[in-house]
């Protein structure tokens, strides 16, 4: 079998047309063919890392060319899965030859037990070889289940070895799989900006990070008081996801300080709750985010059969969490009153999207929203796209229909207006129901109509 260099191949004769492509654009087309989906479709690690080894069987030319093409031998996370007979199994060799192969291309780490490998006795070599090109870490995903042997071992990376680090995970169910060893060789990644830290049934855990310098932030942990401490210490976050339980009432810290997060622009939090309590509102009450364009309130049950009474009212706190984060663009809750809606959106005239979930509305919701040319200020006249989930059937189609027509015209109707409409056009209504209302024939007719001019519907 030939076992020439790539500048040989360009002089040998070759007896199939496709030996007439030249070597780059026959890495482009591989890389290309192996590259991870676009269109949400997945694609398993094994499938890939088998395609590209499936690529250097070919023949001498394709093993050449993928060989010296060490994009190729990245397109996995570390270590490598190759599966045999549809039984998953670690090959530390495996794993050596793509280190090898995409050499000196950035690589993601991903050690996450029980799912990516079968057996924890492969750690030992798979952490040493990898700790030896600790300098070309992009990301490191690091789950439960990992021996605090094995733990400790990452505290052998050497100062500076992890410059090249911008992304770290960190994902445990309790402390006690933590494992016990403090990993602080991550404080002085130089270049990490994005963190994602899960470990519940613990109040407090010392990890130390550079959250100075951090711009995207995702925590998971029991203490909410613990989650706003964090905050406080990153002052160049842009996007914070928060997953945490409810605050005890003895936690919640009256006239604390303010947390200010000047550059935050995206903030989702989730917050389960059992019991009646303050649940949202310190985090509405504490934080002043004046950038900020996203938000997401999402309050989880942890008992589904669980009544709406133990629900604080968090409208008040909300309300006064929005004089402070006037630029919002984008706001979801769920459990939120929707009587109260209209005195809220009275506080985001840049709104340009509201998504509304698991309350009932009812006709004077959309009267709120229905527009009148003789109105001096419009509520969210920005409101483009509007979307609700689960809000029963306690309305009337007209009140629906009417605040659509206030808000909607084609574009002959808006060229022989006079002046322009003081609200933006709707774009988009989206409807999702588990229990889907029985639409009326002229209901139905009246949405096809507007379809045909250019409004979006979705669900009805």
């Amino acid at each position: 079998m030939y076992e020439g260099t790539l500048s040989d191949w360009r002089i040998a004769p070759r007896t199939s047309p496709i030996q007439a492509i030249p070597y780059e654009l026959l890495a482009e087309i591989m890389f290309f063919a192996l590259a991870p989906r676009t269109d949400g479709q997945y694609m398993s690690v094994s499938v890939c890392v088998n395609n590209v080894l499936a690529l250097c069987q070919v023949c001498a030319y394709w093993r050449a060319v993928a060989q010296n093409t060490p994009r190729l031998w990245t397109l996995d996370s570390f270590p490598i899965l190759i599966t045999n007979g549809g039984v998953g199994r670690m090959a530390t060799k495996a794993t050596e030859m793509f280190l090898q192969r995409s050499a000196p291309l950035p690589i993601s780490i991903e050690i996450v037990p029980g799912l990516r490998m079968c057996r924890s006795y492969d750690l030992p070599a798979i952490l040493d070889t990898l700790i030896r090109v600790a300098h070309r870490w992009k990301s490191f995903t690091l789950a439960s289940d990992i021996p605090e042997s094995e733990l400790a071992a990452l505290k052998r990376i050497p100062a500076g070895r992890l410059d090249g680090l911008d992304k770290l995970e960190l994902l445990f169910r309790t402390r006690e799989m933590w494992g016990g060893p403090e990993l602080d060789v991550f404080s002085s990644a130089p270049r990490l900006r994005d963190v994602t830290i899960t470990v519940w049934n613990t109040s407090s855990i010392n990890l130390p990070m550079p959250w100075g310098q951090l711009t995207q932030l995702t925590l998971a942990y029991d203490s909410p008081q613990l989650c706003l401490d964090i905050l406080g210490r990153c002052p160049n976050l842009v996007s914070v996801r928060l997953r945490t339980k409810q605050w005890q009432e003895e936690d919640v810290i009256l006239g604390a300080e303010t947390v200010s997060l000047p550059h935050l622009k995206t903030l989702d939090i989730t917050i389960a709750i059992w019991t009646m309590g303050q649940h949202l509102t310190p985090f509405l009450h504490r934080l002043k985010l004046s950038a900020l364009t996203y938000l997401c309130l999402s309050i989880q049950l942890a008992s589904p059969e669980s009544a709406d009474w133990y629900i604080s009212w968090f409208a008040p706190a909300l309300i006064y969490f929005l004089t402070r984060a006037p630029n919002l663009e984008f706001l979801y809750s769920n459990r939120l009153d929707a009587e109260d809606m209209p005195d809220i959106l009275q506080h985001t005239p840049c709104m340009t999207r509201l998504s509304f979930a698991e309350s009932p509305v009812y006709d004077e919701f959309f009267a709120a929203l229905r527009y009148s040319a003789t109105d001096p200020a419009p509520l969210v006249p920005g409101l483009e796209t509007l979307e609700l989930a689960d809000v029963g059937e306690d309305w009337n189609e007209s009140s629906l229909l009417e605040m659509i027509r206030s808000r909607w015209w084609s574009d002959d109707e808006l060229l022989a207006m006079p002046t322009p409409p003081a609200v933006a056009r709707l774009k988009h209504v989206l409807w999702y129901s588990g229990d889907f209302p029985s639409w009326t024939p002229e209901f139905t007719k009246t949405l096809a109509a507007y379809e045909v001019q250019g409004l979006k519907l979705t669900g009805f």
